[in-house]
């Protein structure tokens, strides 16, 4: 990524194997406000998280050149496709506006001391990215860029599963370190953990997993309609990883001490998953910062006795799921397509 151009617009251009392939500008702004503008990429460049990094980018630089609050505009025309890799990135929709928007610098900086812009206009749709404009500005402690890509890049990994390095033991650890630092509930800190990279039990595993998954994986593939392309990866994905779970290097197998009696009320499920599913969340974030990925099943525990029986595991003891662990071929992910947040929030009363 090079700087193509000197302030105050700062235009930055993305390559693939040295040919310009898109770009995007950045502008500080008045009064603590920038933008974020010029989003571009060639057809052939999209869907391969480029966009994502062009704006991150873009809105770390504003932030260095003293913007509090970002705005990006995309045409309202091409509001739809854009959105959810903006909303991804910490955009919320917040006005409509038929002037360029550098021209409403102004008025935003006015209003903005007052409270959000309501007018509803049409033209081009403004998004912020910051704290809400009747709130006092927050020092964030940390590079909301980093967190905010690890948080968002950090998926169920697969087919990107790299069968040929080996996992240092230490690293592992490293990661289990990390995720005990997730909350649990009493401060009881029950969790367990069970590396496994003895390649025999590794296929017993992968046996289990493959008789007590695939038929499952396989009926809920069939109910799936044709407009569920990104579901049906995610199905193709998990098919061969049906195929390849022994060839992996590790399964790490969470555990608690304590199972549930049966029938037990929804309020100990939940006090008792709840307790260890942070702690998961935690080892995976803690794996892809160092380059490594997972997927977090369930599969295998159709057979939970028959796997117990295996590695050894006491009767007291509930397997939660089975995360294959292994360096990824690339480090770089890009956020998922999701609805925005104001689609599945309800504040106060739950509304249809």
């Amino acid at each position: 990524m090079r700087r193509a151009r000197a302030p105050p617009v700062r235009l930055f251009i993305a390559e693939i194997e040295g040919r310009d392939c898109g770009h995007v500008a950045a502008w500080g702004g008045r009064d603590g406000i920038g933008l974020v503008e010029w989003v571009y990429l060639v057809p052939e460049a999209r869907r391969r998280g480029i966009a994502s990094a062009l704006v991150a980018h873009a809105v770390e630089d504003a932030r260095g050149h003293g913007a509090e609050l970002v705005l990006i505009a995309p045409l309202e025309g091409s509001y739809d496709v854009p959105r959810r890799c903006y909303a991804a990135l910490g955009f919320r929709p917040w006005f409509r506006t038929t002037r360029y928007l550098r021209a409403c610098l102004s008025t935003l900086s006015t209003q903005r001391e007052s409270g959000p812009l309501l007018t509803p206009l049409r033209g081009r749709c403004g998004m912020r990215r910051s704290h809400p404009s009747n709130e006092a500005p927050m020092s964030a402690p940390f590079d909301l860029s980093v967190t905010d890509k690890l948080l968002s890049t950090t998926r169920a990994v697969r087919k990107r599963l790299d069968l040929e390095r080996p996992v240092p033991r230490g690293v592992l650890l490293e990661c289990i370190a990390l995720s005990q630092q997730a909350p649990t509930g009493s401060n009881s800190q029950t969790w367990r953990w069970l590396i496994v990279s003895d390649p025999d039990k590794r296929a017993e595993l992968a046996r289990m997993y493959k008789e007590g998954g695939a038929g499952y994986l396989d009926m809920a593939r069939q109910q799936l309609g044709d407009e569920a392309t990104q579901t049906k990866r995610v199905y193709d994905s998990a098919f061969w990883l049906v195929e390849n779970l022994a060839r992996v290097p590790v399964h790490v197998i969470p555990c608690m001490i304590g199972r549930l009696p049966e029938g037990a009320a929804n309020v100990a499920a939940a006090s008792m998953y709840g307790s260890i599913f942070p702690a998961v969340w935690s080892f995976q974030l803690a794996l892809r910062s160092r380059g490594l990925g997972s997927t977090l099943t369930t599969l295998h525990l159709f057979q939970e006795a028959e796997a117990a029986k295996l590695l050894g595991i006491p009767d007291g003891v509930s397997q939660v799921g089975l995360l294959p662990v292994a360096y990824t071929q690339g480090t770089e992910f890009k956020p998922a397509q999701r609805d925005a947040p104001e689609t599945i929030t309800h504040f106060d009363t739950w509304a249809d």
